[in-house]
């Protein structure tokens, strides 16, 4: 099973039916990798 890891604060959490869509702010942690951002937004399904 491959899995995956995000940490970050949240703006705004959606979903609809099986989609969501989120809005990110200031910082991530993927799989033990610093990953620095002021905004991103993401769409999982």
């Amino acid at each position: 099973m491959n899995q995956r890891l995000v940490l970050a604060q949240f703006d705004k959490v959606t979903r609809t039916k099986s989609r969501w869509k989120c809005s990110l702010k200031d910082r991530v942690l993927i799989n033990d990798k610093d990953i620095l951002f002021n905004k991103a937004t993401g769409e999982f399904f």
